[in-house]
C-alpha cells in the first residue's frame, strides 16, 4: 500500500441570519457529511472550482467568495490505496436557503441541509470539526 496525494477545492457555504450563521452540509454516497468540493478541471482557478462544486452539488449559484481560506487534510483509501488529501476551502456567503441537491447530483449527494453552528458540529464528520471550528471562530470576529 503506497500513499498517493490528492486535493481539491470547496466552499463553506454559509448564511448570515441576525447574529447567527447558518452553515450548508451535504452528505455524500458513503452517507458522510461536509462541505461541497471536488477536484479543478485543468486551467480552472480555485474560485472558478468552488463555485463550480457549489452549484453541482448543492444548486447555489449565488454565492460571494470570501478572500480567506482555510484548509483540512486527512488519510483516506481507495481501491487499496491510501491518499493524503488536501482541500481548500473558501466561505462562501450565500443570500438565500436552497434545499435541493440537483437531480443530476442526487446520486452522490441524496441530502443537504442548513444548520447552526452547533447542529452542524453534531452532524459533520469528525475529522471536519476542525475546520468548522476554525471557520466558526473567523465568523464571529466578522461580527465584532
Amino acid at each position: 500500500m503506497r500513499l498517493q496525494k490528492d486535493s481539491a477545492v470547496g466552499v463553506i457555504p454559509v448564511y448570515k441570519k441576525g447574529d447567527e450563521f447558518l452553515f450548508c452540509l451535504i452528505q455524500d454516497e458513503n452517507g458522510f457529511w461536509g462541505f461541497p468540493k471536488g477536484h479543478q478541471d485543468e486551467g480552472e482557478s480555485e474560485e472558478k472550482t468552488a463555485i463550480r462544486e457549489l452549484e453541482e452539488e448543492a444548486g447555489i449559484e449565488d454565492v460571494e467568495l470570501d478572500k480567506e481560506t482555510f484548509r483540512e487534510t486527512y488519510i483516506h483509501d481507495r481501491k487499496g490505496d491510501k491518499i493524503e488529501k488536501t482541500v481548500t476551502y473558501f466561505v462562501g456567503y450565500v443570500q438565500t436557503m436552497n434545499n435541493a441537491t440537483p437531480d443530476a447530483f442526487k446520486k452522490e449527494i441524496p441530502e443537504m441541509r442548513w444548520l447552526s453552528y452547533p447542529e452542524a458540529a453534531a452532524t459533520i464528520r469528525p475529522q471536519t470539526r476542525p475546520l468548522l471550528a476554525e471557520t466558526w471562530e473567523y465568523l464571529q470576529k466578522s461580527l465584532e
